[in-house]
């Protein structure tokens, strides 16, 4: 929208944001037939697109990168404790197959229920190795478990030190777990955290928020 007229384009208040913008994530739901899919083509996907149709590729770069392997691990195990890791299997005609490795045995991708996918879903958006400069959840139509709260919270804060991310009406539970993980934060790191409450209609005042400032010196509102 910033970058569709090309006077607002070149304006210096808006020029600074509207291409980083251009490559938001918007998180309102997750298509778990696509999520599922038997086999994709294979490769390493710094960031899970809105839909979470490439979650075999997204969950194979955090599973191959070091600095990401054991939160990833982690975090599943607060869902399935039972777990074991991953397994992708290479086929000859270059796809991937995604199964998570219990110790009963594999659960292929097709196999995995309704609220497991969305946990997975869940975490490859918010622990995107290469996050856009905007991230918008709503939880709400995620529908993720509650039992996914602490490490999605500490998953959402790493990405917050990266990326602007925005809740929309965030769940009791994740409020909770954030708080907690903020809480837990290193002494000398912070974050800056604000509540925003927005009134889409046809009023003067629309939008009400409990701190505001403007987007940069030059703009002439905020």
């Amino acid at each position: 929208v910033l970058g569709a007229r090309q006077e607002l384009f070149d304006d210096p208040a808006v020029r600074p944001f509207a291409q980083p913008l251009a490559c938001w994530s918007w998180y309102r739901g997750f298509d778990l037939a696509s999520a599922r899919r038997p086999r994709v083509f294979a490769g390493f996907h710094g960031r899970l697109v809105e839909r979470g149709e490439n979650l075999t590729n997204a969950l194979h770069n955090l599973d191959d990168l070091e600095a990401t392997r054991g939160a990833l691990h982690a975090a599943v195990r607060a869902i399935v404790p039972e777990h074991q890791g991953f397994a992708f299997s290479a086929h000859d005609d270059g796809t991937v197959t995604l199964s998570l490795r219990r110790a009963d045995g594999l659960v292929a991708a097709p196999d995995l229920d309704d609220g497991l996918t969305r946990a997975l879903c869940a975490l490859a958006a918010a622990m995107a190795t290469e996050p856009p400069a905007l991230l918008w959840f709503e939880p709400a139509s995620l529908q993720v478990p509650e039992a996914l709260g602490a490490p999605l919270a500490e998953a959402l804060l790493a990405r917050a030190a990266q990326a602007h991310v925005v809740l929309r009406d965030p769940p009791s539970w994740l409020q909770d777990a954030l708080n907690t993980a903020l809480r837990a934060l290193p002494a000398g790191e912070s974050l800056r955290v604000e509540r925003v409450t927005a009134e889409l209609g046809d009023r003067p005042a629309a939008l009400t928020t409990e701190k505001f400032g403007s987007l940069t010196g030059l703009s002439p509102v905020p």
